[in-house]
């Protein structure tokens, strides 16, 4: 519904020449650019998925979709591996 594909495999192509740091929010956007090393953090780390989405003024429509695309991949990726992680343990 985000995109408008109904496709996986679509989906995958067009995520392929997005930036999800372009609509996630980077740990590197709340400490200006820098890593977080108190606790491991990497500037590349994403803090907030759709965070410049939801905190910018524009909406969904004012970003790339393949931005959105990538976005989408990742947040369900890394919700996925979280899962895996904390059943694992």
């Amino acid at each position: 519904m985000l995109t408008g594909l109904r496709d996986f495999d679509e989906m995958l192509r067009l995520s392929a020449s997005g930036n999800n740091a372009n609509v996630d929010m980077l740990v590197g956007d709340i400490y200006g650019g820098r890593d977080y090393p108190a606790i491991g953090l990497s500037a590349s780390t994403i803090a907030c998925s759709f965070g410049k989405v939801v905190g910018g003024e524009g909406g969904l429509k004012d970003y790339a979709p393949a931005d959105v695309a990538m976005a989408l991949c990742r947040m369900v990726a890394y919700n996925i591996a979280q899962l895996a992680y904390l059943n694992a343990r």
